[in-house]
C-alpha cells in the first residue's frame, strides 16, 4: 500500500517536475546507451562540496515492437501473443506483461506501452523506413507499441566535481520493487489510479519529436519512464545523511583497461631494461683497469698532472692520485713557476 500517493502525492509530483525543495531525479551512467535515474537529495545536487549517500534507482529499457502487431485501419491494434491490445486514438496505453502480473520470483517488470504524438505535416518523415512506427495523415501523426524492462536497484552515489558517480548498485527485494514501480499502472496499487500519466504523455510527445529513429524514441522514452517512477517515490523516502569526515573530491577517469594495463606494462619493462644495463655496464667497464686507467685522466687534475707531472703519465693508474709522483720526505717540496721560452712563448715548469 503506498500512503504517500493516495494521502498526497504533491511531493511525488514536484520532484518528477523538478520543483522540489527536498528531492532531485538525477542520471547515473552505467554503460553504453545506459541510464539509470536516481532519487537524489537535493543537497547531492547544490552541495559544493563532497557528498555521500544512499537511495533507489529505476533502470528501464525498450525496444519497437510495432512491426510484429496488427494494427488495424490505423484505429486499434492487436499484439495477440503479448496479450495487448487497444485503440490508436489513446495517446498512452500501460499494460503489464502476463509474466509480471502473476506470481513471480524477484523478476524485472516486463510491461507495454502503445502511445501515439501529433504534429505538423511531415513531422515525423524521419520514421518513413522506420517499421517500428506506424505514420499516418501526411506523416503529421505517429503511432508505436513499445516492449519494455523496469528494475528498482539501491544505490550508493558520491558527488564529485558536480557531477553524481555509483559506487556501488544492488537488486532490491520483490517488495520495494512492487511498491515503486507498481505505481505508475493504474489498480496495480490498490485504490490508485496511477502516479504521472500526465508527465508520461509530455514526455512521448517530446520523445517522438526528437528522435530520429523507433529505437531512439524507445530508448529516450526508457528514460522518462525511470524519472517518473523514481520520482513517484519521493513521499516515501526522507533524506538522511551527515558529512563525511576527511573525505575530498576527485576526478574520476574512465580508461580503457587493455591500453593501461599494456602502459604499465611497457613502464616497468623500461625501469628493469634500465637497471640490467647499468649493472652490466658496471660490471663489464667500472672493474676493468684499463677503463679506470683512462677515466682517471679524464678530468682537471689529469690535465694538471700531465703539465707538471710527466713522469707518471706512462705509468698505469686506477686513481687521480696515481698520476702524481710520491715523496718519501715530507720536507722535500716542488715549486711550480712560469718561464720563458724559446720559441718567444712561456710555460710552466716545476
Amino acid at each position: 500500500m503506498r500512503l504517500d500517493l493516495l494521502s498526497d502525492a504533491t511531493e511525488a509530483y514536484a520532484t518528477a517536475e523538478g520543483v522540489s525543495s527536498i528531492h532531485a531525479v538525477g542520471e547515473i551512467y552505467l554503460d553504453e546507451n545506459s541510464w539509470m535515474s536516481v532519487l537524489l537529495d537535493v543537497d547531492a545536487t547544490e552541495y559544493s562540496g563532497p557528498f555521500v549517500a544512499s537511495s533507489l534507482g529505476v533502470k528501464t529499457t525498450c525496444k519497437p515492437i510495432t512491426q510484429d502487431c496488427q494494427v488495424v485501419s490505423g484505429l486499434s491494434y492487436d499484439c495477440s501473443d503479448r496479450s495487448f491490445t487497444g485503440a490508436v486514438a489513446n495517446p498512452l496505453s500501460l499494460a503489464l506483461s502476463d509474466i509480471t502480473s502473476g506470481e513471480q520470483s524477484r523478476e524485472p517488470f516486463e510491461w507495454f506501452v502503445a502511445a501515439s504524438a501529433s504534429g505538423e505535416d511531415g513531422a515525423f518523415e524521419a520514421y518513413d523506413e522506420d517499421a517500428g512506427v506506424m505514420l499516418t495523415n501526411s506523416e503529421s501523426r505517429l503511432f508505436t507499441i513499445l516492449s519494455c524492462s523496469s528494475e528498482v536497484y539501491n544505490v550508493n552515489y558520491y558527488r564529485s566535481n558536480g557531477a553524481i558517480h555509483h559506487t556501488h548498485i544492488s537488486r532490491t527485494d520483490n517488495q520495494t520493487n512492487t511498491l515503486v514501480l507498481g505505481a505508475i499502472f493504474p489498480g496495480l496499487v490498490e485504490g490508485y489510479a496511477g502516479f504521472g500519466s500526465t508527465l508520461l504523455e509530455s514526455g512521448m510527445h517530446d520523445a517522438a519529436h526528437s528522435s530520429r529513429s523507433s529505437q531512439q524514441l524507445a530508448d529516450a522514452f526508457g528514460l522518462v519512464f525511470s524519472k517518473t517512477a523514481i520520482a513517484s517515490a519521493a513521499g516515501s523516502l526522507v533524506p538522511a545523511h551527515k558529512a563525511p569526515n576527511g573525505l575530498t573530491a576527485s576526478t574520476v577517469t574512465r580508461v580503457p583497461r587493455a591500453p593501461f594495463l599494456l602502459l604499465v606494462i611497457a613502464n616497468i619493462i623500461y625501469a628493469a631494461t634500465g637497471l640490467i644495463l647499468g649493472i652490466t655496464a658496471f660490471l663489464l667497464c667500472g672493474l676493468n683497469e684499463d677503463v679506470q686507467n683512462v677515466q682517471a685522466r679524464l678530468n682537471i687534475f689529469g690535465l694538471v698532472a700531465r703539465a707538471f707531472e710527466p713522469g707518471q703519465q706512462r705509468k698505469p693508474a686506477t686513481h687521480i692520485r696515481d698520476l702524481f709522483s710520491k715523496s718519501d720526505n715530507p720536507t722535500q717540496q716542488k715549486r711550480v713557476r712560469i718561464v720563458h721560452t724559446e720559441e718567444g712563448g712561456w710555460s710552466w715548469e716545476t
